[in-house]
């Protein structure tokens, strides 16, 4: 599909303000009405300790975007009761999800800070699905504080844990990540080779069309920089 020059003149002044980039959580979403959340807060004193994890975290789900200081107040909660009891994978987990809301936020000392703790303690207990979890957050950290190189450095990391554990929601997190890192930096053709293989892990998956559609998007944005509209328009 050929575009009028108004046409690519409005989409070049789009493309040039567009700057993509994400929070390097990879962990499965989840919708919560508020009688579910009562029963989740509920639940937490009644729930085994080694299974409190994730009702932490779908607490955490519920409450970041529209209530960030609950999300705060249950993750450090967490941290606090399961460093009482000794479940450092519960720390760990925790405090890694707290690394990551201050990086939503803008606090990218703190959640600097958390995310390494984090790593430390996923090292040790030898977790490696929490590592590159960790190494995708401290990415999207350095790539926020425009350290392109330190991005990079981290989100190689977590790819090569990812695709070692075969772990493929961590993995499509990390191939976005990465071709945001090179969209944001300029080099469209380097995002591309990510994003068409965000395409090809988000195709093998066919009961979930959200990562394909991702990809498609950022596909269009990287286009649109590189200048070549008609084949943004297309995706």
């Amino acid at each position: 599909m050929l575009l009028s020059n108004r046409a690519h003149s409005i989409l070049r002044r789009w493309f040039k303000w567009v700057i993509p980039f994400i929070v390097g959580i990879t962990i499965p979403r989840a919708s919560f009405s508020q009688k579910n959340i009562s029963q989740l807060i509920a639940s937490l004193e009644t729930t085994h300790d080694t299974n409190k994890a994730e009702i932490y975290y779908n607490i955490y789900t519920y409450y970041k975007f529209y209530q960030p200081d609950s999300a705060y107040y249950f993750l450090i909660d967490g941290v606090r009761k399961f460093s009482a009891n000794g479940n450092m994978a519960g720390v760990a987990t925790l405090t890694q999800l707290l690394g990551a809301l201050d990086a939503s936020h803008g606090n990218l000392v703190l959640a600097k800070k958390r995310e390494l703790e984090a790593l430390d303690l996923f090292a040790k207990l030898k977790k490696m699905r929490g590592v590159g979890l960790a190494y995708n957050t401290l990415g999207t950290i350095e790539g926020r504080k425009g350290n392109w190189d330190s991005a990079g450095f981290y989100f190689i990391k977590a790819q090569k844990i990812f695709q070692d554990i075969q772990y493929d929601e961590g993995l499509a997190n990390t191939y976005t990540n990465l071709g945001l890192l090179y969209a944001n930096s300029g080099k469209a053709d380097k995002a591309l080779v990510y994003y068409n293989k965000l395409v090809d892990l988000a195709i093998r998956d066919s009961t979930n069309i959200r990562p394909l559609c991702d990809a498609y998007h950022n596909i269009a944005i990287a286009y649109g920089r590189h200048g070549d509209l008609d084949s943004a328009v297309y995706y």
